[in-house]
């Protein structure tokens, strides 16, 4: 049974009526907490000590409602996310404002040094939510008539006897997700002429998928689009721009072959191709990507541990398409996509259904873009 307690801080007048109090949770005390109570009663709560929000958040939003506390928010962090964050647990259910779970941007204005301005990173955001078209996450700004001074995603929860941290830990990721689309739109709009996008390989791999990414450059150079490509580790992230030398060429183009490239790992029917062209360029792609297979598989010391980071790398371009398409995105089937009808498939579910012929790959793709 959930029990809390509210212990009022040592430097704190028992009659203020705005005094602060420290949080207890089964027995435990939260010392840098902050806590007080509304004037109808119920406490809003702000939390530091990890181990007394995990006790809390193993509750329902309905027992913790029970306890008069309205909402606790506490900070938060992930190594592989640009900034931090602040998550905000409204336990309480009314008209005017549904029970929720809020994820906020953290920042000092006053020190913001990124290339692109807050307002934009905000804009962005709002526009990657809206495109979910899922009405339970929203784009919460803190003031309406101030976005810059916070901004952040909703989830309204409908259950109230869901456990706190189940739903935290399903809407961690979607908005990990949301966050990386805004901040890859906000570098986009800086130059419309540059292919941005991030990657998340994991810290034993990361050498080996970036020494990958940079033939890439080659890789478009064979089809005949020439390209400069830029690498860098950002955030715990792989940040990789591809700028076209040529400003008309079409970034839906170079967009495709990244697709085609990112999957040529996972292809299980790679390894059974012979050297059948003369082609140096084919030869070179097919030596590229078994020179990645190899590479993963030294880095991991059980073949299963090889398989996954294989199809991580896969994940990773799954990401990219959405993260990327919705600027020019159409009704395709949800479960399968052909990026090329007979050359190469990728299915969302079953991330190692591809086939992929290399030499008709590289023909077909000189047709498609007119080379």
């Amino acid at each position: 049974m959930l029990n809390i307690e509210f212990h009022l801080a040592s430097d704190e007048d028992p009659n203020d009526k705005d005094a602060h109090y420290l949080i207890s949770v089964d027995g435990k005390i939260d010392e840098n907490s902050s806590c007080f109570r509304m004037q109808d009663g119920e406490w809003y709560v702000r939390m530091f000590d990890k181990d007394v929000i995990e006790k809390l958040s193993k509750y329902s939003f309905d027992q913790v409602e029970k306890k008069n506390i309205y909402t606790f928010d506490f900070p938060f962090s992930n190594p592989e996310w640009e900034f931090d964050f602040t998550i905000d647990i409204q336990c309480m259910d009314f008209e005017y404002s549904h029970r929720n779970i809020t994820i906020t941007f953290d920042f000092e204005v006053e020190w913001w040094s990124g290339p692109y301005s807050i307002l934009e990173l905000a804009l962005c955001l709002k526009s990657t939510i809206e495109g979910l078209g899922n009405s339970d996450i929203t784009f919460y700004p803190e003031h309406q008539e101030d976005i810059i001074s916070g901004f952040g995603a909703r989830l309204i929860v409908k259950d109230e006897n869901e456990i706190i941290g189940n739903v935290v830990g399903k809407f961690l990721p979607i908005f990990g997700e949301l966050q990386s689309a805004a901040i890859v739109k906000a570098i986009s709009n800086i130059d419309k002429n540059t292919l941005t996008t991030f990657f998340h390989f994991p810290e034993h791999i990361r050498v080996a998928c970036k020494q990958y990414l940079v033939y890439f450059a080659q890789f478009l150079l064979d089809l005949g689009i020439e390209a400069s490509t830029e690498l860098k580790d950002d955030g715990g992230q792989t940040l990789f721009k591809i700028t076209p030398i040529d400003k008309s060429e079409a970034l839906s183009n170079i967009r495709e072959a990244l697709d085609i490239y990112l999957n040529a790992p996972g292809s299980t029917e790679l390894a059974l191709y012979e050297p059948i062209s003369d082609d140096a360029a084919v030869i070179q792609f097919q030596g590229n990507v078994m020179h990645l297979k190899s590479q993963l598989m030294f880095s991991n010391a059980a073949i299963q541990m090889k398989d996954a980071t294989i199809e991580a790398l896969q994940l990773s371009n799954y990401q990219l398409r959405s993260l990327l398409n919705d600027r020019d995105s159409a009704d395709k089937p949800k479960d399968t996509e052909d990026i090329f009808e007979g050359v190469l498939a990728v299915t969302k579910v079953e991330t190692k259904g591809i086939s992929i012929n290399l030499p008709e790959i590289l023909r077909r793709l000189k047709r498609r873009f007119g080379r």
